[in-house]
């Protein structure tokens, strides 16, 4: 394959698909005129492009997507800053091994977590049900 067709294949593409605006259509055309591989190229794409067309036109399945979907990438953000949150609350109990476990369990910041965690396990398995019906 010669440079100059290397270099204008990609422009031969919008050509067959009729994209190109009248100058870069005249440079597409004046090169098919002097090569004829890249004729031959765009005469099989044309043939193809042609096939697909008389293809028959199905209906789109209906599928129902719901329209409040979380995104993932959110959940996935709160779940990594929870356990980080939970990782540091691990270190800082082994590091105060004095602290009483009433404390602990009454702890506003403790009671926030677990709600946070049953919160993440509620989203991902709506993600998952999501998933699934997708």
């Amino acid at each position: 394959m010669r440079y100059e067709c290397r270099s204008i294949e990609p422009l031969l593409h919008d050509y067959v698909e009729g994209w190109l605006d009248a100058r870069l259509s005249a440079v597409a055309e004046q090169h098919l005129q002097v090569c004829p591989v890249c004729r031959a190229k765009v005469a099989g794409w044309q043939t193809v492009a042609t096939a697909l067309q008389e293809l028959p036109q199905l209906p789109a399945p209906a599928v129902s997507i719901p329209t409040h979907a979380p995104e993932p990438r959110v959940l996935i953000h709160l779940a990594v800053a929870l356990c980080a949150l939970l990782a540091v609350l691990i270190v800082w109990q082994g590091h105060t091994r004095q602290l009483p476990t009433e404390l602990l369990d009454s702890s506003p910041l403790v009671h926030a977590v677990q709600t946070y965690t049953t919160t993440i396990r509620e989203r991902l398995a709506e993600v998952q049900r999501i998933w699934k019906a997708l």
